[in-house]
Formats: C-alpha cells, structure tokens, sequence
C-alpha cells in the first residue's frame, strides 16, 4: 500500500486522475458483471424449481382425480409411468446447446 502511495505522490495530477478514473470504472464494470452473473443463476434455479413444484402438484391432482372416481386405477398408473419415462428421457438427453460430448455447437 505504501508503495502505492509513493508511486501516487510522484505521478502528475493528471496521471493520478486516470489511474482512479480507469479503476473506478473497473470496479463498476466487475460489480455489475458479478450482478448479471448472479441474475443468470437465480433465474436457472428458480426456473428448476418451479418445473419440479409443477411436476409434484400434476401428481397430486392425478391422485385426487383418481380418490374420487374421476379417473381409474389404471389410467392414473399409466399416466404415472409415462410420466416417469419422459422424466427419464430428459434426464438422459444431452443439455440443449451441446453435443454428446459435451461441446457447444
């Protein structure tokens, strides 16, 4: 820190401006980098769990419908389990954007 201060005290005024002038904007830009990041990553996760929250709350009324007579036992197994190979299906897939390999295209 010192040598900073040496360094700042025998620079010209002007010189010394711009240095804190180009750090500021630095720090501005990093800030609002490390904010969109963030943004970036509540959206993803928020995003997962509403899908998985969507998930539960279909079985929940497939369960009901099928308490009260609406649907049968059969037909609530069958959706069940087509469900289940679709959760399946798009576990297995690759993310969207990349290759087998896991490279983007």
């Amino acid at each position: 820190m010192s040598h900073l201060l040496a360094i700042a005290q025998t620079q010209p005024q002007d010189t010394r401006t711009t240095h804190l002038v180009l750090a500021i904007a630095a720090l501005i830009a990093a800030v609002m980098l490390l904010g969109l990041i963030i943004m970036v990553m509540r959206k993803r996760l928020l995003a997962r769990d509403s899908a998985a929250d969507a998930g539960r709350s279909f079985m929940e009324d497939l369960r009901r419908m099928r308490d009260r007579g609406e649907i049968t036992q059969e037909e609530f197994d069958a959706t069940r389990r087509r469900i289940i190979e679709r959760a399946r299906q798009r576990a297995d897939a690759p993310p969207k954007g990349r290759d087998a390999g896991g490279e983007s295209q």
